[in-house]
C-alpha cells in the first residue's frame, strides 16, 4: 500500500556562516610566506641600506674635492678619491646579486600565493561558486596576481632602496644647509600631500578600470564557449557589438585613470620646478651673503640632484602602486582558507543511509521540507516528481556539497558531518546530465578519479557503457584529445563515459540525476541493465523523470514543491491516484 505523506512547511530561517575577515586571511597568508623567509628579507633590507649609502658618498667626496683637496694641491689625494667615487656606486651595483635572490622569493611565493588561491576557491561553499562569474575569478586568479607579484618583485625592492636613499640623502642636506634643506622638504611634503589626495581617485578610477576588465574577460568566455550556438542562431553581428560595448567601456574607464595620472604628473613637474629654482636662488644669494661655502652649495646640490631622479622614480612607482592596488583588494574578496581536510569516522562494511526531517531553505523560498527516508544496503531507489519539486537538491546534501539547515543525513548511523571527507568522496559520486570532459585523451577523462584502474577492468568498464564502437571509430581510439571542452562529444558519449567512470570508481553509493538523458529510451534501458548487474553491492539513487527504471527499483520516492508526498513500489503507486500515476499517464502520451 503506498504511502502518502502530508508534511507543513517547516519555517527555518536561514543563519548566513560568517564571513572571513579578508585583510586578516591576507595577512595570515603574508606570515605563512614571509616567516620562513625571514633571513632573506633581512638580508634584502640590509642591501638596501647599505646600497643607499654607497651612492651618497659621490656627493660628500665631491664637496671634499673642492674644499679640501684641491687647495691642499693633492694629486696624489686626488686620485683616491676619484677612485673612491669610482668604486661606491659599483660596488652597490653589485649588491644585485641579492637582487636576484628577491627575484626567486618572489616568484616562488607567487606560485605559493596562486595555487592556494584556487585551492580556497574549490573549497568555497556550493552557492558561492554559482553566484560568481567565472571570467571573474579567472581575472582575479591569473591577472590580478601578476599584476602584485610583478609589482613586489620589480618595485617593492626598488622602493625599500629609494626610502632608505631619501632619508639619508635628506639628513645630508639637514647637516649641510637646514635652512635651505627645511625649504626643500617643505615642498617635498606638499608633493606626497597631493599625491595622496589624487592618489585615492587613481585607485578609484583604477579599481573602476580592474571590474570592467572582468567584465570584458566574461563576456568573451561566454562568446567563445557559446560560439556554435551564436553561429547557428546568425547572432554575430549581435555577439559583435556586445564585445564592443564592453571594449568601449573599458576604454573610458581606462583613459579617466590615465587623465587623473596626467594630472599627478603635471603637478609634480611644476613643483620639482619650483625647487630647482628655489634652490639655485636661495643657494646662490648664501653663497654671495658668505653664509656657505661653494663646496658646500655644490656637495648641496649633488645631494639634491642624486635624490631627485630617486624622489620621481618613487612618484612613478608609487603611481603604479595605486593602480595596482585594488587587485589586491579583488584578491582579498576571494581570498578563502578552507578547513584541513576532515579525518572524520570511515563506515565499515554495507552502508545503509538514513535521512531524517531535513529541511532546505534557497533564500527566502523552502526547497526542502521535512524530508525523512531509508536506504538499504544495495537497494534501488527511484526518486520521481515533477520539475524543481527538490530533487537535484536533495542530491547535493547527499554529497554534502550543501548543509541542510535541520535534520540529519546518515550512514550507518554516522552524520555527514562526522564521517571522513576523503572516504565520502570516495564512496558516494552522483553522475549528472552535465558531464564535464577534461582537456586531454579520451582515456584520461574515463579514467579521471581511478587512475590506478587495471587495463582489463577498464576494458571491461568501455564494454559496459556501450563505447567500444565509438573509440574504435576515432582517429587514436583512447588516445585521441577531446580538445578544449569537448565540442566535438555528443552528449550520448559524454554520458557513456561517466558511466564508464562509475563503473572504475565502484562507490557504496551511486546517485545518478539525469544520467542518461541524452539516450534514447531503449539504450538507456539496456546500459542501466547492465550497469546494474554489474556493480552487486552498489545502493543506486535515480533521479530521473523517465520511468522505466521504477520498474526495476525497490522503492519510488515521489516529490512535490520540496515534500516527500508519496512512497511505494511502481505496482502500488500506480493502482491509487497521485502524482506518479500523472506523470505515468505523461509518459505514455509521449
Amino acid at each position: 500500500m503506498p504511502i502518502r505523506l502530508e508534511v507543513s512547511a517547516m519555517k527555518t530561517s536561514m543563519t548566513p556562516s560568517p564571513l572571513a575577515d579578508n585583510r586578516h586571511a591576507a595577512a595570515g597568508y603574508a606570515r605563512k610566506y614571509f616567516l620562513p623567509y625571514w633571513l632573506n628579507v633581512v638580508l634584502i633590507l640590509m642591501k638596501n641600506m647599505i646600497g643607499a649609502l654607497l651612492h651618497i658618498i659621490p656627493p660628500f667626496l665631491s664637496k671634499y674635492v673642492l674644499e679640501t683637496v684641491l687647495p691642499q694641491q693633492n694629486w696624489n689625494l686626488l686620485i683616491v678619491v676619484c677612485i673612491c667615487m669610482v668604486v661606491a656606486p659599483i660596488t652597490g651595483s653589485i649588491m644585485i646579486i641579492w637582487e636576484n635572490m628577491w627575484g626567486r622569493f618572489m616568484l616562488t611565493l607567487s606560485g605559493k600565493g596562486r595555487a592556494d588561491l584556487y585551492n580556497g576557491i574549490q573549497h568555497r561553499p556550493l552557492e558561492w561558486l554559482r553566484h560568481n562569474r567565472i571570467g571573474d575569478l579567472l581575472t582575479r586568479i591569473l591577472d590580478d596576481t601578476h599584476f602584485i607579484t610583478g609589482m613586489v618583485n620589480g618595485h617593492l625592492g626598488f622602493m625599500l632602496f629609494h626610502v632608505v636613499t631619501i632619508i639619508v640623502g635628506s639628513s645630508i642636506l639637514l647637516a649641510l644647509q637646514p635652512l635651505l634643506a627645511s625649504v626643500v622638504l617643505i615642498l617635498w611634503a606638499l608633493q606626497a600631500w597631493m599625491m595622496s589626495s589624487y592618489g585615492r581617485q587613481i585607485k578609484r578610477k583604477a579599481a573602476d578600470t580592474a571590474r570592467h576588465n572582468s567584465v570584458v574577460s566574461e563576456t568573451l568566455r561566454e562568446l567563445v564557449s557559446g560560439a556554435a550556438f551564436i553561429k547557428s542562431a546568425g547572432q554575430e553581428a549581435k555577439a559583435l557589438r556586445k564585445v564592443k560595448e564592453c571594449l568601449r567601456q573599458e576604454w573610458e574607464h581606462t583613459s579617466r585613470g590615465i587623465v587623473a595620472e596626467h594630472r599627478v604628473r603635471l603637478v609634480n613637474a611644476v613643483l620639482n620646478a619650483a625647487v630647482l629654482v628655489l634652490m639655485y636662488t636661495a643657494g646662490g644669494w648664501l653663497v654671495l651673503k658668505e653664509s656657505i661655502t661653494v663646496g658646500s652649495l655644490v656637495a648641496f646640490i649633488a645631494v639634491y640632484n642624486w635624490l631627485r631622479p630617486f624622489g620621481m622614480s618613487m612618484i612613478d612607482m608609487t603611481l603604479t602602486t595605486l593602480k595596482i592596488w585594488p587587485s589586491f583588494d579583488r584578491i582579498t574578496e576571494i581570498a578563502f582558507s578552507p578547513a584541513p581536510p576532515h579525518e572524520g569516522v570511515t563506515p565499515n562494511g554495507i552502508v545503509t543511509l538514513e535521512v531524517k526531517g531535513i529541511a532546505f531553505r534557497h533564500g527566502n523560498r523552502a526547497v526542502l521540507n521535512d524530508i525523512s527516508f531509508q536506504v538499504k544496503p544495495g537497494a534501488i531507489i527511484s526518486i520521481v516528481g515533477h520539475r524543481g519539486s527538490g530533487k537535484s537538491t536533495l542530491a547535493d546534501l547527499l554529497l554534502r556539497l550543501r548543509e541542510p539547515e535541520s535534520g540529519s543525513i546518515s550512514l550507518n548511523g554516522t552524520p555527514l558531518a562526522d564521517i571522513d571527507s576523503a572516504w565520502l568522496r570516495r564512496s558516494v559520486l552522483c553522475v549528472t546530465q552535465d558531464v564535464l570532459l577534461r582537456s586531454g585523451t579520451i582515456l584520461d577523462n574515463i579514467l579521471y578519479g581511478s587512475e590506478e584502474s587495471e587495463p582489463e577492468t577498464i576494458r571491461e568498464a568501455i564494454r559496459i557503457a556501450e563505447l567500444e564502437e565509438w573509440v574504435s571509430r576515432l582517429p587514436d581510439c583512447l588516445q585521441t584529445r577531446v580538445g578544449e571542452q569537448a565540442l566535438q562529444i555528443s552528449g550520448g558519449e559524454r554520458q557513456r563515459i561517466s558511466i564508464a567512470r562509475a563503473l572504475l570508481r565502484r562507490p557504496a553509493i551511486l546517485i545518478l540525476d539525469e544520467a542518461t538523458s541524452a539516450l534514447d529510451q531503449g539504450t538507456e534501458r539496456r546500459l542501466l541493465t547492465r550497469l546494474i548487474e554489474n556493480m552487486k553491492g552498489t545502493t543506486f539513487l535515480f533521479i530521473t523523470h523517465r520511468l522505466d527504471i521504477a520498474l526495476r527499483s525497490d522503492e519510488i520516492l515521489v516529490m512535490n514543491e520540496g515534500r516527500l508526498v508519496e512512497r511505494g513500489t511502481h505496482y502500488e503507486l500506480i493502482r491509487h491516484p497521485g502524482i506518479y500515476r500523472e506523470l505515468w499517464k505523461e509518459q505514455d502520451k509521449r
